[in-house]
């Protein structure tokens, strides 16, 4: 029990730390990410973090709980905005440069997005709610739908007060106008 604690104190704090530094707190499907030559260890890293408390994904778990948006919180915060990110790991995080910059704006009806960078490159799409996802009508027809939660710890400085989630992939994200 008490290596138990542990883990989930050192994970805590490892979370901390990648959020001060302008990523998403972790989960086992992103830390699964990491590459092991033997698949053993793979496993056990994959089982150590679930002993210590990290969720599968985001979207599960206690962080999504607490800090998951609903479709009015949405509406209030983001329409009318416009939103800013920065990719950390173009450049070597925020240590060394300033990294890949991406940019949304959604329109004040919150009927009309743009985004740009590795959002993707979308202009004046359509938008909807499925339930408290926003969806988007992506230029090929296809419709997008993401999921967004505060990113406590997050700052404007660092561009990731907020976590844009979507097909798998986190953006952290700030409020720029």
């Amino acid at each position: 029990m008490a290596e138990i604690a542990e883990a989930q104190a050192a994970f805590a704090r490892h979370n901390k730390i990648m959020v001060r530094r302008g990523y998403v707190p972790t989960s086992v499907y992103t830390a699964s990410s990491l590459f092991f030559v033997i698949p053993k260890d793979h496993d056990r890293l994959e089982e150590g973090l679930r002993l210590a408390g990290v969720p599968e994904y985001l979207l599960t778990g206690e962080f999504a709980a607490k800090n998951h948006l609903k479709a009015d919180d949405i509406r209030r915060l983001l329409f009318g905005r416009r939103l800013g990110g920065r990719d950390w790991s173009v450049g070597g995080g925020p240590d060394w440069k300033l990294g890949a910059v991406y940019d949304a704006i959604v329109s004040k009806d919150g009927g009309r997005v743009t985004l740009t960078g590795p959002w993707g490159n979308v202009t004046d799409a359509d938008t909807s709610f499925d339930g408290d996802k926003l969806c988007y009508t992506a230029s090929t027809g296809a419709q997008i739908c993401c999921e967004i939660f505060f990113n406590p710890g997050g700052t404007r400085a660092l561009m990731n007060e907020m976590i844009w989630l979507v097909r798998g992939q986190t953006f952290t994200f700030s409020l720029i106008e």
